[in-house]
């Protein structure tokens, strides 16, 4: 097997098991927040895709 493809699976693996343990953390209260302020919602939602491409790593 190519060693680019075993670092990718192992990286997708990686990110997958980190955003679920995150996920495992979030509260009701923390939904209750973001619809107490829609607006900066909204905002963050509309920037990213613009600021997105100008950011290169």
């Amino acid at each position: 097997m190519d060693s680019t493809l075993i670092a990718t699976r192992f990286l997708f693996g990686a990110l997958a098991l980190v955003m679920f343990g995150l996920g495992l953390t979030l509260r009701v209260a923390d939904f209750r927040r973001l619809l107490q302020s829609p607006k900066a919602v909204a905002i963050a939602a509309t920037r990213w895709p613009c600021l997105r491409p100008s950011i290169r790593c």
